[in-house]
């Protein structure tokens, strides 16, 4: 249905659309008190705006209890399923016949992103996976294009645990946020995960009992874990969910140049660490060894940020492993340090001191 409006009608229309960004459903006297009093408009426009957006099928209504609430419709526009044994399946194909032409609303800007992210996401299953079946989807609302790629393999992160020897898949998180991992370095940069995640307003990744996610508004990433046996057939594979907002501004070129080196040859040579990713449940950092554990693999960097983001304190050892023992042998790697309360930075100077 085609509904005229003006450009004022088309701002608060806007604005009532973004009241949908953190709360999924919302009654009318939620959206009027965001919306209308700031606006001074009446309850009766408010109404009117909203009704445009039911005929449009860009919110949908329902009652709870005795109140209409109101969401963001979302349109699952493609859904396919692919298998492995396809020895022709490629990223690019699935990308240009099933995908392109089906995203409508985001923005030139938004579409690179997605169409980026998808193809490292898709040409990961198709090279590290394991999996017999892949299945992508397509998600539209008015707001963002969401894609997931959602494959039966052996699960993410229990590849990482098995290609790095690690003790257990929790260990997996970290070395995924760093970046630069790959299984395969012949054929892989191990770039993809890291700057999808980063390109994206939304990146999420399910894979046995842990779900790992990283917004726009954050470097660091959130993690849960669930009580779920990893085992469990209902946690087989790997989900990822990429979502870009439509009218994105962001670009690929300021996502790689954020991390890649000002010189000449522009390698991906920065990343940020969150330190609170080597915690495991309510465990101290405190010991050499969880120190070793975060500066596994750094020497592919040369600038480390370390994001201490939720930790209160650190051992005496911990911060000499990594500010006096690794600084004094790898001189030609730029340690520094992000989000430190009084306390951490207190003993970083200690053990600094001794360099």
């Amino acid at each position: 249905m085609s509904v005229r409006t003006t450009k004022k009608g088309e701002n608060v229309r806007n604005q009532i659309v973004s009241l949908f960004q953190n709360d999924s459903m919302l009654s009318f006297n939620e959206i009027y008190r965001s919306i209308g009093q700031n606006l001074e408009l009446s309850e009766a426009s408010i109404r009117n705006y909203l009704q445009q957006l039911l005929s449009q099928k860009i919110l949908f209504s329902k009652k709870k209890g005795k109140f209409l609430m109101y969401g963001l419709s979302l349109n699952v526009e493609i859904e396919h399923s692919f298998s492995l044994k396809d020895s022709n399946l490629t990223e690019d194909y699935v990308w240009r016949t099933y995908l392109s032409d089906s995203i409508t609303k985001a923005n030139k800007a938004a579409k690179e992103i997605l169409d980026y992210a998808f193809s490292e996401m898709f040409n990961n299953v198709l090279s590290h996976s394991n999996a017999s079946k892949v299945t992508v989807k397509l998600i539209e609302d008015a707001m963002k294009t969401y894609i997931v790629v959602e494959d039966n393999g052996v699960g993410i992160f229990k590849k990482i645990k098995n290609d790095l020897s690690l003790q257990d898949e929790h260990q997996s998180l970290l070395e995924l946020a760093k970046g630069k991992f790959t299984s395969n370095p012949k054929e892989h940069s191990g770039e993809g995960i890291f700057f999808s995640s980063r390109a994206c307003d939304l990146f999420l990744i399910h894979s046995g009992s842990l779900t790992y996610s990283l917004d726009s508004n954050s470097d660091i990433g959130k993690f849960i874990e669930t009580d779920k046996d990893i085992e469990d057939d209902n946690f087989a594979g790997t989900i990822v969910l990429m979502a870009v907002n439509n009218s994105s501004s962001n670009s690929l070129k300021r996502v790689f140049d954020k991390y890649t080196s000002s010189t000449e040859d522009k390698t991906f040579s920065k990343t940020v660490v969150p330190v609170k990713l080597l915690r495991y449940k309510d465990e101290g950092i405190i010991s050499r060894s969880q120190a070793k554990r975060l500066l596994a693999r750094f020497d592919k960097f040369k600038y480390v940020v370390l994001d201490f983001s939720g930790i209160d304190d650190i051992g005496q050892a911990f911060a000499d492993e990594i500010f006096r023992v690794f600084v004094n042998s790898h001189p030609e790697i730029e340690i520094s340090y992000i989000e430190a309360n009084k306390s951490i930075k207190n003993m970083i100077d200690h053990v600094s001191v001794n360099r």
